[in-house]
């Protein structure tokens, strides 16, 4: 997907490198287009063929299917008061309190492969992965703060086509949905425009900032 403008994009974006950072060593460690794709499940498969060049099924599809304002979490003080946020305008150094939006994006994720056990594992690491450290950090590198969305897993259910392999081949899909508790900051205004935003995506793992324990998943500049 290309470089996203708005903070949902970001957040997007952020579960599509998560989902390569932990799945692609089960998926032939191949380049993230080649293993994980943003597309609906009901075209996810033919997109993916023809990026491939050819009809395979090894590969991960998730895409957003529900976003939502989350009144449980409209009192808080990120909410209310704000995070801390520093930034140079003019040359002169500030602080401001910037307030965010609560949030709830519902996602559908897609684990595609050819071998059952394969896909058992991934399913087992994605159960794991909730477990351990259910948490997308995205620090914004210009204001030197985080964002941390929560994760949590949903429902999931198996959408396997076994009964037609005669005519299809035998492969195994199976959904996982799963739900971001993410937040989304309103504009900074200060004396003058800020024209870029360098956001570093970490996988949380206990640390505030991008600390060596934590994962980092890239850097995007947000135009």
């Amino acid at each position: 997907m290309s470089t996203p403008t708005s903070n949902m994009g970001l957040i997007d974006m952020g579960i599509g490198l998560a989902l390569y950072n932990k799945f692609s060593t089960y998926l032939g460690n191949l380049p993230q287009l080649d293993t994980v794709i943003f597309f609906p499940n009901e075209v996810a498969q033919r997109e993916y063929s023809e990026v491939q060049g050819a009809s395979k099924v090894d590969f991960i599809s998730y895409f957003r299917n529900q976003t939502e304002f989350s009144w449980s979490r409209n009192r808080s003080t990120t909410a209310t008061i704000g995070v801390p946020v520093n930034f140079t305008d003019s040359n002169l150094d500030g602080q401001i309190f910037v307030k965010a939006i609560p949030v709830d994006m519902g996602y559908e994720i897609i684990f595609w492969h050819h071998d059952l056990d394969v896909l058992n594992v991934l399913i087992e690491n994605f159960y794991f992965w909730l477990y351990s450290n259910p948490t997308l950090e995205i620090y914004l590198q210009n204001y030197q703060t985080s964002i941390y969305a929560n994760m949590t897993g949903a429902p999931s259910e198996d959408f396997s086509t076994v009964n037609n392999m005669y005519s299809v081949g035998k492969y195994w899909v199976y959904r996982q949905q799963m739900k971001i508790e993410a937040w989304l900051p309103q504009p900074i205004l200060t004396g003058s425009t800020i024209q870029h935003i360098v956001c570093n995506l970490w996988l949380y793992n206990g640390s505030v900032g991008p600390a060596n324990q934590n994962v980092s998943l890239g850097t995007v500049t947000v135009p």
